[in-house]
């Protein structure tokens, strides 16, 4: 996906392969995006959201993020290089005998992403709600998670052990908004 600039959007290309040594590698993807795992995760989305058509001039980015609270990540544009992430699982078939698509996407966290010369170097994670103390610095140093770009193949894993973090995190996040 190459963003606009005259839009205020970075003019770059945000999809690929991003990687952290706790959570392993994942492969964003852009409407247009054709590799099999992108068409896996594009059909889930337009499930639930028939506007994104390869067609779409949607900014958006989506990702596949499978742990015991979510099948799915969405990267919403919100200004400059940043996007608002929603964590959740998406029933592209409905579930029980509803066949009605459905998704329980909640906003999550803010995800920054840093470009130097015209090259995505990577993006910076902070979980929505836990401000934390103000820091000064760089995105990658005051990120509470960072995923560089590279050129891996996406099927790296992730270590098991922090998934329960994650699933924790979550837990608590679907908690306090009632969900659980």
């Amino acid at each position: 996906m190459t963003t606009r600039e005259d839009d205020g959007i970075l003019e770059v290309n945000l999809t690929g392969t991003y990687y952290n040594a706790g959570y392993g590698a994942g492969e964003l993807c852009s409407v247009h995006s054709s590799s099999p795992s992108c068409e896996s995760v594009l059909d889930a989305f337009r499930s639930i959201d028939p506007s994104l058509s390869p067609n779409s001039t949607s900014t958006d980015l989506f990702a596949s993020w499978v742990t015991i609270f979510s099948t799915h990540m969405r990267f919403t544009y919100t200004n400059d290089s940043q996007y608002s992430i929603s964590i959740g699982s998406i029933y592209p078939h409905g579930y029980g005998k509803n066949s009605t698509a459905f998704s329980t996407l909640v906003p999550f966290a803010k995800a920054e992403f840093v470009v130097e010369n015209e090259k995505v170097v990577g993006f910076g994670l902070n979980i929505i709600g836990d401000d934390g103390d103000a820091q000064s610095g760089s995105v990658e140093e005051t990120a509470e998670v960072w995923f560089v770009k590279t050129n891996l193949d996406s099927s790296t894993t992730r270590d098991p052990s922090l998934d329960s973090a994650l699933d924790s995190a979550l837990f608590s996040l679907w908690h306090s908004i009632g969900f659980f």
